[in-house]
């Protein structure tokens, strides 16, 4: 049993959720170079392909208008999703392709290793992204694309680090853009196909925008509107930027404890965007509850190789599935720095 103790409005609350989140040290050095501050050039080149990527969306939803016909493999577009959180530090990322029917059909939708980091650049005292070594390792030894040349889609998930960065601590627009200006950067770059806000593990600034949290999610949907963008209903979600809600601009919203039923109607989320949510290995949501109400799917963290019959509810009732997960793909294995080898 993991747990995790969470303050909040100054109450203490102790429940079930992330832990064993291992983060990098204050300004790690990273492998693959990522930077800490776009230059004009950089940030041109974001916002020009968030344009195009725009006009295309433009295109697509007018012929979809007409034609009627609709991408059913987009993210955007399916129905009773499964969605994998791995603890990356000690979970082998790879398992996630592993759980197929006799069909090679895949249960997971989406796998998103968990997590990058938001951190605080000394020199400048603005956020960037972050990578412990995990992920230095990872993006070094060409784990995510692994993964994806299965055709498995795979996101970065983002959390604070123990300092001022923080999806809530946004202080103006300027600042919100320029992060956002970063993420979008390192999701073109490594061709990840969504992004997930976890604002735990911040130290909460005076100072901040009431709406920083909404405003920096705005500015990140406006510069991937292609990308699928997750929000873990935690923290300072409330609030409004340009008239919109968090479940206006979001895509997902995933529930912050496991197992739980969609948080249903929280910030504006429809339900088609609401997600369930559980634990490898522990108790399940009202799946059939999910299809009744139209949620979008069931979010199950912590995937991990060690117990295969759990997933087997899921994949019946949500995906219709049977699965038969190949003989010794599966690696039941926890320890530091199992992606790193």
């Amino acid at each position: 049993m993991k747990y995790l103790l969470i303050i909040f409005f100054g109450s203490t609350l102790l429940q079930t959720a992330c832990s064993k989140i291992k983060t990098a040290q204050q300004f790690p050095e990273t492998a693959d170079g990522s930077l800490t501050q776009l230059t004009a050039a950089q940030a041109a080149w974001v916002e020009q392909v968030a344009k195009e990527k725009q006009d295309s969306i433009r295109i697509v939803d007018s012929m979809a208008a007409v034609t009627g016909n609709v991408d059913t493999n987009s993210l955007f577009h399916k129905k009773n999703m499964v969605i994998a959180i791995v603890e990356v530090n000690d979970h082998l990322f790879h398992n996630v392709t592993c759980f197929l029917d006799k069909n090679g059909k895949q249960l997971f939708d989406l796998a998103l290793p968990f997590a990058a980091n938001l951190n605080i650049d000394p020199n400048t005292g603005k956020a960037y992204v972050s990578y412990n070594p995990e992920w230095q390792a990872m993006i070094k030894n060409g784990t995510f694309k692994q993964v994806q040349n299965t055709g498995m889609k795979v996101g970065i998930s983002l959390l604070g680090n123990h300092d001022d960065a923080g999806w809530s601590n946004f202080k103006n627009l300027a600042d919100a853009t320029a992060f956002a200006q970063l993420v979008a950067y390192q999701v073109r770059q490594k061709n990840f196909a969504a992004v997930l806000s976890d604002d735990e593990y911040s130290n909460y600034v005076s100072g901040a925008d009431p709406n920083s949290y909404v405003m920096v999610m705005s500015e990140i949907k406006r510069l991937l509107p292609d990308i699928f963008l997750c929000y873990y209903v935690y923290g300072g979600g409330s609030g409004s930027y340009n008239g919109k809600q968090m479940g206006d601009i979001c895509d997902a919203a995933f529930s912050a404890f496991y197992p739980q039923d969609p948080n249903y109607g929280t910030y504006n989320f429809p339900n088609k965007k609401c997600f369930a949510s559980c634990e490898d290995g522990g108790g399940y949501p009202d799946l059939q509850g999910l299809i009744k109400n139209g949620a979008g799917g069931v979010m199950v963290y912590n995937v991990g190789g060690g117990s295969p019959s759990f997933y087997n509810p899921i994949a019946s009732t949500l995906k219709n599935m049977t699965l038969a997960v190949p003989a010794g793909c599966l690696n039941p294995n926890e320890y530091d720095f199992i992606n790193g080898q």
